[in-house]
């Protein structure tokens, strides 16, 4: 975990800031949803944190079998004690060293690659398709770098003006969106659908934009 991440991942507050921070939330963590087929009976959450999306997928597959895992046990303790997520399997894990073992309908992943070395991309992914089982679906929602730096620069004005209108402090926005530029540099749509192709997925979709903040399905 690097200085940006610890700084950020404060767990008591984490549900909070979540939804201080990330511009239109529920939209991006429903599309997220949505698009694990109903049937899914089997699901793996990856860098789940403290269960903020766990919460809404539990409300959603109230019968499915879900596994969590994330690098952070302090983010971990916290969604272990959230009575809706009692039935859920915890294990601390670091995707990019491993995943957990299994097979499963859905794998979930929200707001963790664009923050990881790029050279661990691809063998991440990979092992992410490997763990879904055929008519399975990766679901994905992240940060990804817009066409052009006027652009980027606009997205971030008006984002930090949403997150202190939403009650976070000038420390806690410059904690999030002043690293942001070259973590995402080359992170943009194109480059995750071809790796997502090269991983083995055969069909993948972009069914949610806004500024930095999008949501992509990929399908075996």
């Amino acid at each position: 975990m690097n200085n940006f991440q610890y700084q950020l991942e404060l767990p008591g507050r984490y549900d909070e800031l979540e939804r201080m921070a990330l511009p239109h939330y529920d939209t991006f963590f429903s599309t997220v949803i949505e698009f694990i087929p109903k049937q899914t009976k089997t699901i793996l959450e990856l860098a789940s944190g403290t269960g903020f999306l766990t919460r809404l997928v539990r409300q959603q597959f109230k019968d499915a079998q879900i596994v969590c895992s994330d690098i952070n046990p302090d983010m971990m303790a916290v969604a272990q004690k959230k009575p809706e997520l009692s039935d859920v399997r915890f294990c601390t894990c670091d995707i990019t060293q491993d995943i957990p073992d299994g097979t499963f309908d859905a794998v979930v992943l929200t707001q963790c690659l664009f923050a990881l070395p790029r050279e661990k991309i691809p063998e991440i992914l990979l092992r992410i398709r490997q763990r879904i089982s055929p008519g399975g679906v990766f679901a994905y929602g992240d940060i990804f770098e817009p066409l052009d730096k006027w652009e980027f620069e606009l997205y971030v004005s008006h984002w930090r003006e949403q997150m202190i209108q939403n009650g976070m402090t000038e420390a806690e926005t410059d904690l999030m969106l002043k690293p942001l530029e070259p973590m995402i540099k080359g992170y943009n749509p194109d480059y995750v659908r071809k790796e997502l192709i090269k991983a083995g997925f055969s069909w993948v979709i972009f069914p949610y934009w806004y500024e930095m903040y999008g949501v992509m399905i990929a399908y075996t």
